[in-house]
């Protein structure tokens, strides 16, 4: 890769510096959210898979952009799909192509920015975003994921999100010096948190842009008004309680919410 911006070399330096303690994560092999019963309506991460087994991902070819270890592309391989991934850093792809060869998966994955794809026109028949669209160029991005979209492609959505109100106050003097640290040590449990330097939040003008590479969107669903700003998501008794606020009051959740999820068809 040349002619890297600033942005995309500290991407790949962050990760080559926290490879380690990325695969400590517990999440990246756990397979309980592809179990068809006892669905977690509350978590949006759990719901984006409630989407997905709804579908017939067998021999469609789906991208995952920013693919990182694998923790999605591993879980669409064994749903059947025909799976393609995609990161930055080739530390991370290979690591990942060595978790997929250890798990028996057949997936394909490259090292390339969002913002510059190597796949043909019209390939994909469903993309999956998962937080990577605060890392990179939106429009660029945004971009390159409807060119390699085959017409009526499904992109499936779940990023985080917080509207320009609710970022002023997290970013006050008072919460990043005083209330963060705490909150990073009560919600990541860990003193390792997965943030990068250049990143931050959509907003929602980005999700305006967003919206317009859709030709139709069948779902969008807002999460997290407490959780993960105050509450680490395994409580699940307050996430039920944090998701049926949420949708008690839809018409001003998009400027409480933390996390989107977003279906739709792509415009060609």
């Amino acid at each position: 890769m040349s002619d890297l911006t600033q942005r995309q070399k500290n991407e790949i330096e962050y990760h080559q510096q926290n490879l380690e303690n990325l695969l400590k994560k517990k999440w990246l092999l756990d397979e309980a959210v592809l179990r068809p019963h006892a669905r977690r309506w509350w978590n949006a991460y759990w719901q984006m898979y409630t989407f997905l087994l709804n579908m017939d991902l067998q021999g469609k070819k789906i991208l995952v952009p920013g693919c990182g270890l694998g923790q999605d592309t591993l879980k669409l391989a064994k749903l059947k799909g025909e799976v393609y991934g995609f990161d930055i850093s080739p530390e991370i792809i290979a690591a990942a192509k060595n978790i997929a060869q250890q798990q028996n998966c057949t997936m394909d994955l490259q090292i390339m920015p969002a913002e510059h794809l190597t796949y043909p026109d019209n390939y994909f028949d469903i993309v999956l975003i998962v937080d990577i669209l605060h890392h990179v160029d939106i429009p660029l991005a945004l971009r390159e994921i409807q060119r390699v979209c085959k017409p009526d492609a499904i992109i499936l959505m779940n990023e985080v999100y917080s509207h320009s109100w609710t970022e002023r106050v997290r970013n006050a003097k008072w919460v990043t010096q005083r209330l963060y640290p705490w909150l990073q040590r009560t919600i990541y449990q860990s003193a390792f948190a997965y943030i990068t330097k250049d990143e931050r939040k959509l907003h929602e003008k980005d999700i305006q842009e967003i919206q317009s590479i859709f030709s139709k969107i069948t779902s969008k669903e807002y999460y997290y008004f407490i959780i993960k700003r105050l509450i680490p998501d395994n409580w699940h008794i307050i996430n039920m309680i944090d998701r049926v606020l949420l949708i008690l009051l839809h018409p001003i959740a998009y400027l409480l919410a933390g996390r989107i999820l977003m279906l739709g068809k792509v415009k060609k």
